[in-house]
């Protein structure tokens, strides 16, 4: 009991317990509820079938967030840390050229 009250409002990690929490949720809505709710509407399917497929998209999109658990590994190896703090500013630079060579092209697109 004091380790489910720990893991939720407790804790150095109390972010990514909430995130481990939303995938676990997610999952079981993914695996168990939604077969149980498409048993339920096969008699007006076509009329459901667009608005329930959404949501079916949306909650597969949200379980993709367990990739953010890579932060965790990249927050612990401080050399894959400068190289990923090395990458962003770098992506920060290449936008900045972007917009200077669009600029640039609309510019002797209108000579």
């Amino acid at each position: 009991r004091a380790g489910f009250r720990r893991f939720l409002w407790a804790g150095d990690d109390l972010m990514w317990n909430y995130l481990d929490s939303v995938i676990v949720f997610t999952g079981v809505l993914d695996q168990w509820l939604v077969p149980i709710v498409e048993l339920m509407l096969r008699t007006d399917q076509d009329a459901i079938n667009g608005n329930f497929s959404q949501m079916i998209m949306l909650v597969r999109i949200l379980r993709l967030m367990r990739m953010l658990r890579l932060l965790r590994l990249v927050k612990a190896v401080r050399p894959l840390y400068h190289l990923a703090v090395g990458i962003m500013k770098a992506l920060q630079s290449m936008f900045w050229v972007l917009v200077l060579t669009m600029v640039a092209l609309y510019a002797f697109a209108l000579i």
